[in-house]
């Protein structure tokens, strides 16, 4: 126990230079504003614990707070802290099954994945996989879980039962994939090993594995959107350049979008019209394009809004497409950017322990409101005869 325990104080002491190192192996070198924080007054409070009272998850965006050893959830109608799970140590990644029942919390210290019933957001069970964790995604119903792994000296992808924990699918891959994503009809997983200034897009068999196909494209990411249909797959280029578009059927790619020195992160709208992402060239700026003609509108610098990190990790965007949460890795003040994406240039700030992309419920609607019908009125058939 005790050895375990020094395990984890070795991680958390060696946080700031793994962080700093990641920066670095990223950018080049590290980018950070000095500018005073404007915090959102309203995103320091927190609610009362408890419920949110949807069933499921509608209407919540989770967040795991690596220092803390917990899974927050924020309401994403008023950005307040509503709950928070306490989950293995050094959480690192977080996604929804497809129909918002379970949430799965990666954890890169305790080396499993804690599984969380959403309908109260309380641990069902913890899978205890003996690996180092550091991505996950799931298929609709939360029965198979995906993972990136590592186990000294090699990154695995990992198909995992949910329910008992069995490794049912692994592949050894040579660089960290720094992103995945499953396809929509679940059949086919995605996977980005980036090696600056390239990615290596492996297509793979979800169930088993197997390698379908390897592409080589001239662009550097580490968070990929795949639109609704499963057809392309947004790359947004953080070693200078564009938006790089994957086609999934021909494997060719086009680019697009202003060339600038970096992308951070990405994410499509739920109907797939609009890819946002955040980028950097004099100032931190959050990006909204239309897929439809490529063009593009800017929002304003977020640097007044928080204090703005190594990087700007990951982003989530919320079932309806009004927000976007994006985590912003700095180490002192870090946190999440709110950005709304009606006015890209309305965002806040919600302070907390992450180091980690936020997941947003999938679900667009509360699967407990009750339903109202309305009966239209009837006449009667039968109409008694006029008598004098």
């Amino acid at each position: 126990m005790a050895s375990h325990a020094s395990h984890l104080v070795r991680l958390r002491s060696t946080q700031l230079a793994l962080v700093v190192g990641l920066a670095i192996a990223l950018l080049g070198s590290a980018l950070a504003f000095t500018n005073s924080s404007t915090v959102n007054a309203a995103a320091l409070s927190t609610a009362a614990m408890g419920s949110s009272g949807a069933s499921y998850c509608y209407g919540e965006v989770l967040v795991p707070q690596r220092n803390a050893d917990s899974a927050t959830v924020i309401n994403q109608a008023t950005d307040l802290i509503t709950q928070t799970v306490g989950v293995g140590a050094l959480p690192s990644s977080v996604t929804y099954s497809g129909n918002g029942r379970l949430a799965f919390v990666g954890d890169d210290g305790a080396q499993s994945i804690t599984v969380i019933d959403t309908s109260n957001n309380t641990v069902l069970r913890t899978l205890q996989i003996d690996q180092r964790i550091f991505r996950v995604v799931s298929n609709y119903d939360g029965s198979d879980i995906w993972a990136v792994a590592y186990l000294y000296p090699n990154f695995n992808l990992l198909r995992i039962d949910s329910t008992t924990g069995s490794v049912l699918a692994t592949l050894s891959v040579q660089n960290s994939p720094l992103d995945f994503v499953l396809s929509p009809n679940q059949t086919t997983l995605w996977v980005f090993e980036s090696s600056y200034p390239d990615t290596l897009v492996q297509e793979l068999d979800a169930a088993t594995l197997t390698i379908t196909s390897t592409t080589q494209v001239p662009a550097f990411t580490y968070q990929v959107a795949i639109n609704p249909s499963g057809t392309t797959i947004y790359m947004p280029n953080i070693s200078g350049g564009g938006i790089t578009a994957f086609d999934t059927q021909t494997l060719t790619t086009t680019t697009f979008g202003p060339t600038i020195s970096y992308y951070f992160g990405s994410a499509i709208s739920p109907d797939g019209t609009k890819l946002y992402t955040v980028g950097f060239d004099s100032a931190y700026e959050t990006y909204a394009f239309d897929l439809s003609n490529n063009t593009w509108t800017v929002g304003a610098d977020l640097a007044p809004v928080a204090q703005i990190g190594y990087l700007l990790y990951g982003m989530a965007i919320t079932a309806d497409g009004s927000k976007l949460y994006i985590t912003n890795m700095n180490y002192a003040a870090g946190g999440l950017l709110v950005v709304e994406t009606a006015n890209l240039n309305s965002a806040s700030f919600i302070p907390t322990e992450i180091y980690a992309r936020p997941a947003a419920c999938p679900l667009t609607s509360d699967p407990d409101a009750p339903v109202t019908t309305t009966t239209a009125a009837t006449t009667d058939p039968v109409v008694p005869a006029f008598t004098a």
